[in-house]
């Protein structure tokens, strides 16, 4: 199945999806807030095939669920869907700001006057960086609000960091390049007694540099051009009234984790149950399994490799569940996690994937120089979760007990 794709034409920095809500920042200054479902319902109009449209950007896990996988052991039935999706992704869809103009929530100045560096946001709070420092703004403020992001943001920090990424846990890590990497934990009193504070619940993990990370489960996996990618290993222990506390362990760089690792990455990057480590010529995969207790080397397994060949450099690298997606300086590749690949050729301004939500996992946005384009990636489900290479493996807890043991966190996006 090949990806579903919406694009929208203007001059834009930055985005985010979040509970309903697209936000687009402009180079002019601007924070331009628009109700996503109204958007894609402007597409349907112009297009029709609302079901495609349903499953690829209003509920990625439509595909994922028992009752929609029962009623594609209907063979009729699939031919008729998968016939209706593949005519719907070889037909362009195009939208002009005009076209949407009645799908704004709120336009208004961007907290800051100065374009973000990074944003992420999280609990419906807004954290963006710039080169003042890391900010916190109210975001997803109700509709009667003359702001739909509060213009009064709070100053978390001074350091300039190079990117924000939050965890399905009330964490947030820190990349600030050459001054290392560290982790935000908004609402928690624990206190790490390995870590030091540096401000009110934000805390130095390790002063090596740091490029980009993500989390692998409770630990962060930091990402590298100068010098070597390493995992900054935290697990959960249980104290004397059996509640579990993330305690932080030991910082482990690539070359160790697997014994036929020869130092040759160009660069690696981790997220949820992968590493990946890029090579001149290939990809290294390494399993990581969260429930290994003895040592780090049980949690860290050699998976397989795959192909890769490019002329270009290699500069940024994540994965969601549809597959890996990886920047170079002319254009975005996915490795699909059915092993086919996806390729935008072009040099990209910003990207964003959605791998904590529950609706928009199967989304890649990438900001282009004229252009916005909605990328929906819906072949995952038909893949086994346990051997992909590319991506991650898909869990969503469906138990009210099973989401709380997962996170109180855990946003319905």
């Amino acid at each position: 199945m090949q990806p579903l794709k919406i694009t929208l034409f203007g001059d834009y920095y930055d985005c985010q999806l979040y509970r309903g809500r697209l936000y687009l920042w402009t180079f002019d200054g601007d924070l331009r807030i628009y109700d996503w479902d109204q958007v894609i319902d402007k597409v349907i109009e112009h297009n029709g095939d609302w079901l495609t449209f349903l499953y690829g950007y209003k509920d990625g896990r439509y595909l994922y669920g028992s009752k929609t996988k029962r009623l594609f052991e209907d063979d009729e039935f699939k031919e008729i869907v998968l016939r209706r999706y593949s005519s719907t992704c070889r037909r362009k869809h195009f939208l002009e700001e005009k076209d949407i103009e009645d799908c704004i929530i709120g336009v208004q100045p961007a907290p800051s006057s100065a374009l973000p560096v990074d944003t992420e946001i999280y609990n419906n709070i807004l954290y963006y960086s710039t080169e003042k420092g890391l900010f916190k703004a109210t975001a997803h403020r109700p509709r009667s609000e003359k702001y739909k992001v509060s213009t009064k943001a709070l100053k978390l920090w001074d350091a300039r960091i190079l990117s924000i990424i939050a965890n399905d846990y009330p964490q947030m890590a820190l990349s600030a390049g050459s001054d290392g990497l560290y982790e935000y934990r908004p609402g928690s009193n624990y206190n790490y007694a390995f870590l030091k504070e540096i401000e009110p619940q934000l805390y130095q993990v390790s002063e090596k540099y740091s490029l980009f990370s993500n989390y692998i489960f409770e630990s962060i996996f930091s990402s590298s051009h100068n010098g070597n990618s390493y995992i900054s290993m935290f697990k959960l222990d249980r104290d004397k009234n059996s509640y579990f506390h993330r305690v932080f362990e030991k910082e482990i760089e690539e070359n160790a984790f697997i014994d036929d690792f020869k130092g040759d990455a160009i660069l690696s990057w981790g997220i949820r149950d992968k590493v990946y480590q890029a090579t001149g010529n290939k990809v290294r995969v390494i399993k990581y399994s969260k429930w290994k207790e003895n040592s780090h080397a049980d949690r860290l397994n050699s998976f397989g490799t795959f192909n890769l060949k490019s002329n270009s450099r290699l500069i940024k690298g994540s994965a969601a569940t549809f597959g890996n997606i990886m920047e170079y300086e002319d254009k975005l590749l996915v490795m699909m996690s059915n092993n086919e690949k996806f390729v935008l050729p072009e040099e990209v301004t910003r990207w964003r994937i959605y791998p904590r939500s529950i609706n928009y996992l199967n989304q890649l946005h990438v900001i282009l120089e004229d252009r916005v384009e909605f990328i929906s990636f819906n072949h995952d489900s038909y893949v086994d979760q346990m051997s992909k290479l590319n991506g991650i493996e898909y869990y969503i807890p469906t138990s009210t007990k099973a989401r709380g043991m997962c996170s109180d966190y855990i946003e319905e996006w």
